[in-house]
């Protein structure tokens, strides 16, 4: 089983890669309309980010300290006013990537734009990789280094959540993808 990739060092750079991908399937409409689209892909970008961010909302109030990584104690963290800075960095990360890959895209920087968003991927797939074995335990930050944190995959609530992330995260998205598919046959 892949590890799963909802913690606060993966967001945003996940966030930034779906704007840039938002971008790139927008190349034909930015091509055609300039500032314009790329404006509106950056919006498409943060609304992205607003979906993920909601989508991972539960395991950041339930499970922080696995959203964590278990580098932070975060039992005494108030937890409001840091989800509110965690879903603006994951909507500003979404826009910037939409934005940029877009502005690449509309001054004829094809190649540039989709290195962009590779490196967007890199970051997170090495984010990834270096931070694993936090990943696939379950519990306090007391209990990871202490080695107790169950398993991942036996915390049938958290496995839940993980899966209902990815699910609900897809299918928010999707609405999006279609309008954008409309325009691009529009276009």
């Amino acid at each position: 089983m892949s590890p799963p990739l909802a913690t606060v060092l993966l967001d945003p750079p996940t966030t930034f890669m779906a704007g840039g991908i938002i971008a790139l399937i927008g190349t034909k409409l930015i091509r055609k309309a300039g500032a314009a689209e790329v404006w509106k892909t950056g919006v498409l970008g943060a609304l992205w980010g607003v979906i993920y961010a909601v989508a991972v909302a539960w395991m950041y109030f339930i499970r922080t300290d696995w959203m964590f990584v278990y580098l932070v104690d975060t039992s005494s963290m108030p937890l409001v006013p840091s989800y509110l800075a965690f879903f603006i960095i994951l909507v500003a990360f979404g826009f910037a990537g939409a934005l940029a890959v877009g502005h690449l895209i509309q001054h004829g920087k094809l190649g540039l734009a989709i290195a962009l968003t590779l490196a967007a991927a890199f970051t997170l797939i090495m984010t990834g990789v270096l931070t694993a074995p936090h990943y696939v335990a379950m519990g306090t930050t007391k209990e990871y280094w202490a080695g107790t944190a169950k398993k991942l995959v036996d915390d049938a609530e958290a496995m839940r959540a993980v899966n209902g992330i990815t699910i609900g995260a897809t299918l928010a998205s999707l609405p999006m993808l279609f309008l954008r598919i409309r325009d691009l046959r529009r276009a």
